[in-house]
């Protein structure tokens, strides 16, 4: 699936700056062939060899406590962003950035 060709390229320019993202969407949804947390206990285990910290930035169209609480043990999952995106919810991202803010955010559109 895509996550396993991420997770190769992210093992394969791990040391090379230039070749990582600032930033990561995922969409924990169901997808064939693609285990979102997986992919997240993946990336916590190449993270401390990363040339640069990558922020995770967690979809999702469903709100359940119990994966708000899974996602809160991955330190580099920065925010949980409540679907359909909206370009306020983009601008709160960038902000939340901005402000280098380390604590887990919430980001929901309002209309």
């Amino acid at each position: 699936g895509s996550g396993s060709r991420i997770m190769d390229q992210l093992s394969q320019n791990y040391a090379d700056e230039g070749s990582l993202p600032d930033i990561i969407l995922l969409d924990i949804a169901y997808q064939p062939g693609f285990d979102a947390w997986e992919f997240l206990d993946q990336l916590r285990s190449l993270y401390p060899r990363l040339a640069k910290p990558i922020d995770v930035y967690i979809l999702s169209a469903t709100k359940y406590p119990a994966d708000l609480q899974h996602l809160e043990k991955y330190d580099f999952v920065k925010a949980f962003i409540m679907k359909p995106i909206t370009k306020e919810a983009l601008q709160k991202i960038i902000r939340h950035r901005e402000m280098s803010v380390d604590r887990f955010a919430f980001i929901e559109a309002y209309n």
